[in-house]
């Protein structure tokens, strides 16, 4: 039977091993089991790791133990699931033609930033700049910039439930966490949240008049902004070099079975 390995980013890599048993290839050093990112009928076909290195350095580590891997863009001979895909997409139907599939994220290129300012990630600073005295829409993108790789991580589940019963990821339930104890213009107005994203779409079309009017309509509208806690803006930050530390996962390891 014909071995391969898979990488895939958007983009897919392909080698071809000699033969082996159990797992087509060895587990990545100090990658840790993710079983959570397969349903139960795929157990005994594949097992899903978390790395916090790059793409890049698992890469090399693969390319050293089976062989250089081999983009295969406008190659023939393959079968037509190994194309271009999006994050944890791939192929399972037939388990033998994968060895290893290396999942990530690209950061993403270009002007258009409105997924990224508007992430769940920096929501709360993004209210937060909205308020009097508070840091500034400059401030707030830099944030989001700086700490964009968080949006393309992978995280364990916490354990924790959210009020619609969906398992929370650490990242998720450390946020929900710090949003309970440090209660601010968006835990104060139900609409708060809701209007943000209005005067980021109003920015996003270029009506500087209406978003900069909305922003003052949400400043006015909150009683308690003005007293929010300064510190607030700076513990949340910890927060974010915390998670991006000690919970974030950079690269998905699939490694098939040779069953």
């Amino acid at each position: 039977m014909k071995k391969s390995i898979i990488l895939m980013s958007f983009f897919v890599l392909i080698i071809l091993p000699a033969a082996s048993y159990a797992l087509m290839a060895p587990v990545y050093p100090e990658s840790v089991p993710a079983p959570h990112e397969m349903s139960e009928n795929l157990k005994d076909y594949l097992q899903i790791f978390y790395s916090k290195d790059s793409i890049e350095k698992v890469k090399k580590f693969y390319d050293s133990k089976t062989g250089k891997m081999e983009e295969l863009a406008g190659k023939k001979g393959y079968k037509k699931i190994l194309k271009k895909v999006d994050r944890g997409i791939y192929d399972t139907h037939e388990p033998s033609q994968l060895g290893v599939i290396i999942n990530t994220n690209i950061k993403k290129t270009g002007k258009d930033k409105s997924s990224l300012y508007g992430h769940d990630f920096f929501r709360y600073l993004e209210v937060l700049s909205a308020q009097p005295d508070e840091k500034s829409r400059k401030d707030y993108e830099e944030v989001c910039e700086r700490f964009e790789s968080l949006i393309y991580s992978y995280f364990m589940p916490s354990g924790k439930k959210d009020n619609r019963n969906r398992t929370l990821n650490t990242a998720e339930a450390m946020i929900a966490e710090f949003k309970k104890e440090n209660p601010g213009f968006m835990e104060k107005s139900d609409s708060a949240e809701q209007m943000a994203k209005k005067m980021q779409e109003l920015m996003q079309q270029g009506k500087m008049a209406e978003a900069i009017a909305l922003s003052r309509q949400m400043k006015e509208n909150a009683p308690g902004a003005a007293k929010a806690d300064k510190s607030s803006w700076d513990k949340y930050i910890k927060l974010l070099e915390h998670i991006a530390e000690k919970h974030a996962y950079k690269t998905m390891i699939t490694i098939h079975t040779g069953k």
